[in-house]
C-alpha cells in the first residue's frame, strides 16, 4: 500500500496488511559493533538492545574482509560499514551494509573514493557521510551516498585539517568531527550540513587534545558526545558539544574504563562505549558501559561484548541524526 507503506495482500474480496515480527528485535533501538582486533583482525558483528543491560549477542560477520579502524552510520533501517584496516595495502574502499530488523552477514553497498583507515562516518535518516582517514597520508576528503540506495561513494567536500580517528555526531542537520590525528593529536572540532556538500567548517574545540574516541554515533538531536580515546594517554573523559551554535565542549562524565577505539552507539536517552585498548600495560577491554546524554554523570556497567576487541565502529537505528 503506498499510502500507509504497509505490505497487504488481496484474500479475494478485500486487501489485508500482512503482519510480520522479528523474534530477535524486540522493539528497542538495537546498537551494533562491527570488526575490530583481539589482537588479530575479527569479522565478528555483536548487537545490544540501548534501552536495557546485558551482554552482546552474535549478529553475524563483516563479509569482505577483517577489518579495524572501520567507521559506520545509519538510518533506522540499516547500517552501512565503511572501508578500514584488513592488513592489505592498498586499503580497502568497500562500503558494506546489515539490515537491523534481522540478523546475519553484511552485503556488499559499493566503494569510497578512497580507502583508509579511521575514517569517521555520521549521517541523517536519508544521507551517510564519511571524512576519509589516513591512506596513510591524509587526503582530507569527505564522501556522501543515500543509504537506502547502493553504489559509490560522492565527493562532498574537504576538511579543514586533514586527520584520521575523529569522534562522530550527528543531529539531522548538522554532523561533527571532533579531534583525531594527523600524526598530531587534535582538539578542533569540525562541522558540515548533512543535506548539502561542500567543505567543512571550524566548530570550536574538545577540552584536550583528544584522538580515537568512541566511534559512532553518540547524540541526541542536541547535543554530541565524544567519550575515551587517547590523548595521548587513555582517558575515559565524556565532552558534551551542543549542536545549535559554534563553540567548544564540555567535561560531562567519565566512563568506567579508560581506553579508546571503542565502539560507539546511542538512542536519544543513552550512550554506550564497548570495547577498546586500556593500554600497552592491559589487555583489550569487552566492556560495555552506558550513560544518560540528559543528567550528565559517569558512565555504568552495561554488559560485556562477545569478545574483548578494540577498533570496531558502532551504529545504531535510534541516534539522535534521526530525530
Amino acid at each position: 500500500n503506498s499510502d500507509s507503506q504497509k505490505l497487504e495482500y488481496w484474500m479475494g474480496s478485500a486487501w489485508m496488511q500482512i503482519q510480520t515480527f522479528s523474534p530477535t528485535l524486540d522493539g528497542g533501538v538495537r546498537g551494533t559493533f562491527h570488526g575490530g582486533e583481539t589482537p588479530t583482525r575479527v569479522d565478528t558483528i555483536d548487537f545490544i538492545t540501548i534501552s536495557t543491560q546485558g551482554n552482546a549477542i552474535d549478529f553475524g560477520n563483516i563479509s569482505t574482509g577483517v577489518l579495524r579502524a572501520s567507521s559506520s552510520c545509519s538510518s533506522n533501517t540499516r547500517s552501512i560499514i565503511c572501508s578500514g584496516e584488513d592488513g592489505s595495502t592498498p586499503r580497502p574502499v568497500h562500503l558494506q551494509f546489515i539490515t537491523f530488523a534481522s540478523t546475519g552477514n553484511t552485503t556488499d553497498y559499493g566503494d569510497l573514493t578512497v580507502g583508509t583507515r579511521g575514517s569517521g562516518s555520521l549521517s541523517n535518516q536519508t544521507r551517510g557521510i564519511t571524512a576519509n582517514g589516513s591512506t596513510p597520508s591524509y587526503p582530507g576528503t569527505v564522501d556522501f551516498y543515500t543509504i537506502a540506495t547502493t553504489g559509490n561513494a560522492l565527493d562532498f567536500g574537504d576538511q579543514v585539517t586533514a586527520r584520521a580517528a575523529s569522534g562522530v555526531a550527528a543531529s539531522p542537520t548538522r554532523g561533527l568531527f571532533a579531534g583525531g590525528y594527523n600524526p598530531s593529536t587534535l582538539s578542533s572540532i569540525e562541522t558540515v550540513q548533512i543535506a548539502t556538500t561542500g567543505n567543512r567548517q571550524n566548530f570550536g574545540d574538545l577540552t584536550t587534545v583528544r584522538s580515537s574516541s568512541a566511534q559512532g554515533m553518540l547524540s541526541n538531536a542536541t547535543n554530541g558526545y565524544f567519550a575515551g580515546g587517547n590523548t595521548p594517554s587513555r582517558t575515559t573523559t565524556i565532552n558534551k558539544v551542543a549542536f545549535a551554535s559554534f563553540g567548544d565542549g564540555s567535561n560531562f562524565g567519565d566512563l568506567t574504563v579508560a581506553r579508546q577505539e571503542p565502539g560507539g552507539v546511542s538512542d536519544t536517552i543513552r550512550g554506550v562505549a564497548a570495547g577498546g585498548y586500556p593500554g600497552p600495560s592491559a589487555n583489550n577491554t569487552d566492556v560495555i558501559d552506558y550513560f544518560s546524554l540528559s543528567t550528565g554523570g559517569d558512565a555504568v556497567d552495561f554488559g560485556n561484548l562477545t569478545q574483548a576487541r578494540y577498533g570496531c565502529s558502532g551504529s545504531s537505528n535510534g541516534h539522535g541524526g534521526l530525530g
